[in-house]
């Protein structure tokens, strides 16, 4: 990846769980001014409205062709759904965290859509990409007719949190959908959003004119990335230079809004039953998008402890599919469930919630994600850490405010303008000058496979092997070259040399490289350790001496890992990413 090259322009694409949308800025225009950045104004279609962001929705034809994506899916499958000639469509929606939530993520990789159908993730999110890339490229082509393709620098945001497997998977997507990887650059949420707040003046920060800014050199700060599907969490100190330098490990969980959103859908099917809302996601799919989006506008108005009643309006399908299939009014059924007859109301096709109720619909993505801020604050109580700034859509709600500021009276609370465009923003920002950040913390040891001399008082006899000079080693050994927890400069080279006894009979080895979540593996073998990749490298030499001598360094050259091989008696190298999807 070339980060020497000045691209005329840089083109970030944040491609979220719930919504997705595109910036830019040319690079003429951020030397005078790094915040004059162009975000696309999206058409929301039926609705008449005009946003930032479009849903994160894809819709393919029942050949699998691309469709549309965005406003224009979300319509095109609702006109389908009216003559009842979806089925056949596969529409997806929300896909993102699928790359979270699978631990042993592939190529392979199948996501069904909204109504159970199976396609290729990674086509899927090509396809996203594709479309978003196109659109953007088309954007700046109107306003600077004349700019090639390879003057753009890409940068396609990811969470902080995601393994490197996720991470390789976008990039892979992203190349599958027409961005040259060499042009691609992989951002960080959480650090993008940071990087932009660097920027902006007080008074967008939410800090009052006459504070300090949280800015300055020596500065520590916790960001929360609070989006539709994961929360990040991310420590940072401003260093003199102005740079960013990660002070602990990314961290988080899948505690984001569509939590809450889930959260509420569950009540309703608390309400109506499971066999209706099966019902209904099954054959009146846009009318279960339409509730979840009626929330999702709604929640970010809805403030804690308020004196009013909270009211939404439910799909007339809801009602009428819950009356044909139980034959009830579901007015009559919610008067008689206990816990909700005097808390939950229905007014026609208005469902009137009471607070308390809606504090329960919150409550727990809330409380997940201040205890685990309050736990991150304890691991770094050395850096005495007082500041935290929140950004991302979820970041709006006043339930999560509230939860943070009660459990964290001390610390104090920036949330940036648009909280929810800071990543992309930042994104932008980030393209033009990839080496804002410093240092970051391993989240993974790394590591390589060896052996050593076996000892009986030390090693398991299951593990010993001996070669053709009846000499007796350890096997499995795990040769650590990158610890979990240690800070590590952007570029920097870290070296292991090894020592193997050869075989003769091979004259290609195989170099594989192993991560661990533990700081101190033993063995490759242990639960902790995943292998990742594998480098071959020709040891057949005119000596052709008993043992091998191999040099494998890890390089942390930004937000991804590059591995070099070397062999110390040939001087031949390989350097490449690592396949973490193998």
């Amino acid at each position: 990846m070339s980060s020497e090259k000045q691209y005329m322009l840089v083109a970030a694409i944040d491609f979220g769980t719930t919504y997705s949308g595109y910036a830019f800025s040319f690079r003429d225009e951020f030397l005078k001014d790094p915040l004059k950045i162009s975000a696309n104004n999206w058409n929301a279609g039926s609705r008449g409205l005009v946003s930032l962001k479009t849903p994160s929705c894809v819709l393919f034809e029942p050949s699998k062709k691309f469709h549309s994506f965005g406003y224009e899916a979300e319509d095109k499958y609702a006109e389908l759904a009216l003559d009842n000639q979806h089925q056949d469509w596969f529409f997806f929606w929300r896909f993102k965290m699928s790359l979270y939530k699978h631990k042993h993520l592939s190529r392979d990789l199948m996501i069904s859509d909204a109504t159970g159908k199976n396609m290729p993730a990674i086509d899927v999110f090509a396809c996203a990409i594709q479309f978003l890339s196109m659109d953007l490229l088309q954007t700046c082509k109107n306003q600077v007719s004349q700019i090639e393709e390879s003057d753009i620098r890409w940068v396609l945001t990811v969470p902080a949190i995601w393994s490197d497997a996720a991470k390789q998977f976008m990039r892979e997507s992203a190349e599958k959908g027409g961005i040259p990887s060499k042009q691609l650059l992989i951002s960080l949420e959480p650090e993008a959003a940071a990087i932009l707040c660097r920027y902006l003046p007080l008074d967008k920060l939410s800090v009052g004119s006459n504070a300090l800014s949280p800015f300055e050199p020596g500065s520590k700060y916790v960001v929360i990335d609070a989006g539709g599907g994961t929360i990040d969490m991310a420590v940072h100190e401003i260093q003199q230079s102005g740079k960013i330098k990660e002070l602990y490990k990314a961290s988080g969980g899948h505690w984001g809004g569509a939590n809450v959103d889930k959260a509420f859908i569950d009540l309703i099917s608390e309400i109506i039953g499971k066999t209706v809302m099966e019902e209904i996601s099954k054959s009146h799919t846009f009318d279960l998008m339409d509730l979840y989006r009626e929330f999702e506008v709604k929640k970010r108005t809805l403030v804690p402890g308020q004196n009013g009643k909270a009211v939404f309006k439910i799909p007339f399908q809801f009602i009428e599919v819950y009356k044909l299939l139980t034959g009830k009014d579901v007015t009559n059924t919610i008067e008689s469930i206990q816990k909700y007859k005097d808390s939950i109301a229905m007014k026609g096709d208005k469902m009137i919630i009471d607070p308390r109720v809606v504090h329960t619909i919150f409550s727990p993505s809330c409380y997940e994600i201040a205890n685990h801020l309050e736990d991150l604050l304890e691991k770094c109580e050395r850096h005495d850490i007082k500041t935290i700034l929140m950004v991302g859509g979820f970041s709006e709600s006043r339930f999560l405010q509230e939860q943070i500021r009660t459990r964290l009276p001390d610390c104090r609370i920036i949330i940036p303008a648009d909280p929810g465009l800071a990543v992309l923003k930042g994104a932008v920002i980030c393209g033009h000058d990839p080496s804002v950040v410093t240092a970051r913390v391993s989240r993974y040891t790394y590591g390589t496979c060896t052996m050593v001399p076996f000892m009986s008082k030390i090693h398991p006899h299951s593990k010993m092997i001996k070669n053709k000079r009846d000499e007796t080693y350890c096997k499995d050994i795990f040769a650590k070259i990158v610890q979990i927890g240690q800070s590590v400069s952007s570029e920097e080279l870290h070296v292991l040399q090894i020592n193997n006894p050869a075989d003769e009979d091979k004259d290609v080895k195989d170099i594989q490289l192993f991560v661990s979540t533990k700081a101190n593996p033993t063995f490759i073998t242990d639960p902790s350790c995943k292998r990742i990749g594998c480098l071959q490298l020709d040891f057949k030499t005119p000596e052709h001496t008993q043992k091998y001598s191999v040099e494998v360094a890890i390089l942390t050259s930004g937000t991804e890992v590059t591995v070099r091989v070397k062999n110390k008696s040939t001087g031949e190298t390989k350097l490449e990413n690592l396949d973490f999807l193998a």
